[in-house]
């Protein structure tokens, strides 16, 4: 599937300036992980599908994707459509089921519409348009 127009992925210096312009304090920036504003941030594009941009939880180890979200200790960073920096506290609002940790993946789904940026596990979604960096 083709990105839409918007949602292209955004890559290093330019998600750097926006990160900067947003008033972020940036410690390390790497291409999957980043420290901003002194919180470990893992960062994602998703990948494109039918219900949306599937972005997968992955990780059993200490530090992991999946064992931050399983603390919601972190954030998620969608490199896409204004940059979504999202707590992944609030990631795990939709998972309600305490088994979904003992998983290898988890994923979540994120759809982008005019008015709305929507965050999705099985049944459950939230708005996360808040957590946009940059309004469209």
């Amino acid at each position: 599937l083709l990105e839409e127009t918007g949602q292209e992925e955004i890559f290093g210096d330019e998600l750097k300036t926006i990160l900067q312009k947003s008033g972020k304090a940036i410690g390390e920036l790497g291409a999957y992980e980043a420290v901003i504003d002194g919180v470990k941030t893992f960062i994602r594009p998703g990948s494109k599908k039918p219900k949306g941009w599937q972005i997968t939880f992955r990780g059993r180890k200490p530090g992991s994707f999946i064992d931050s979200l399983a603390k919601g200790q972190g954030s998620l960073l969608v490199s896409r459509d204004g940059v979504l920096l999202i707590p992944l506290s609030k990631v795990q609002k939709v998972i309600e089921d305490p088994n979904a940790y003992d998983q290898d993946t988890i994923d979540i789904w994120i759809v982008f519409s005019e008015e709305k940026v929507t965050l999705s596990y099985k049944d459950k979604a939230i708005d996360v348009t808040q957590f946009r960096l940059l309004q469209q």
